[in-house]
């Protein structure tokens, strides 16, 4: 359920930083919707439907990114850029200052944390501080969103590449002796909170965690993504001592040592307190369709 739109809209502007990447998007076609003036900001043109966006390119690794923004006192800022591009950014740029400022961030830096993986943990760390250095800097003005794992644009690396893989190879084990728990969240859900946050100064300097709208084991997790892509899928389990993952990994390159680690996660309980039920925006439960996994059709290979 999209958040209602705020009265007197069209005397407002929304920034959004990131706006060719897949929540970028999403929340640029529903502030339009919505009927905000919106502004998006990317290195690349975003692919939208509708134009009534002006699009500004802008690459926030640019030291002097900063200077060509316009963004007054009576604006918005909603940042789905990463928030190690973006908290230098608004450091250095003191004239930028908008009514409020929401940024979205990632469970896993509480999910991580306590990773065994040395990159889950610096990932972690890196979100933390981040975060601590915006909501220093910005004080009431900013809110932070750490949403759970992210599904519905087909773009994800999570949902949509279980789905190719599972297209292609009929098979998914399940290498832990537990089916940990996870609360997917819907894109279009995401950003829906994400504007009803920056219409209302709900959590003003706080951090905020958004999991989707329901909690769901990562089997039954992979039997709705099987669901979803119309095949049959074998999920047997096969429990991997996780020290025999974590041998493998270290001698492979990072990007395979990851697919490492998000193996040994399966077991875990990856799920976060939702913090913004108050909003009283509705999350959709975890049935995603041939859109989310990024199929075209039923009969796709």
């Amino acid at each position: 359920m999209e958040a209602p739109a705020a009265t007197g809209v069209l005397h407002v502007r929304i920034h959004v930083f990131g706006a060719s990447s897949a929540v970028g998007c999403a929340v640029v076609e529903q502030a339009i919707g919505h009927g905000y003036s919106v502004l998006g900001y990317s290195r690349r043109r975003p692919v939208l439907p509708d134009t009534a966006a002006w699009w500004q390119p802008c690459d926030l690794d640019d030291p002097d990114a900063q200077k060509g923004l316009d963004i007054r006192s009576t604006d918005l800022l909603i940042s789905a850029a990463p928030l190690r591009k973006v908290v230098p950014l608004l450091e250095r740029a003191s004239h930028i200052r908008p009514s409020r400022v929401v940024a979205i961030s990632s469970a896993s830096a509480v999910t991580k944390q306590s990773s065994e993986w040395s990159f889950d943990r610096a990932l972690s760390e890196e979100l933390r501080q981040c975060e601590a250095r915006l909501l220093s800097q910005l004080g009431v003005a900013a809110t932070v969103l750490r949403p759970t794992m992210i599904y519905g644009s087909g773009r994800d690396r999570n949902v949509a590449r279980l789905a190719t893989w599972m297209r292609r190879w009929r098979f998914v084990p399940i290498l832990s002796s537990s089916s940990g728990m996870r609360a997917p969240i819907h894109i279009d859900d995401l950003a829906a909170v994400a504007i009803r946050v920056a219409e209302t100064g709900f959590g003003s300097g706080a951090i905020l965690h958004v999991p989707g709208g329901e909690r769901v084991s990562y089997r039954l997790m992979l039997e709705r993504i099987a669901k979803g892509c119309g095949v049959a899928v074998a999920a047997p389990r096969i429990p991997c001592p996780p020290g025999l993952l974590m041998a493998v990994g270290a001698v492979m390159p990072k990007s395979a040592a990851k697919l490492f680690a998000a193996a040994s996660r399966m077991g875990a309980d990856l799920t976060v307190p939702d913090d913004v039920v108050g909003l009283s925006v509705q999350r959709r439960a975890f049935h995603p369709d041939l859109r989310a996994l990024g199929l075209r059709s039923a009969g796709q290979s």
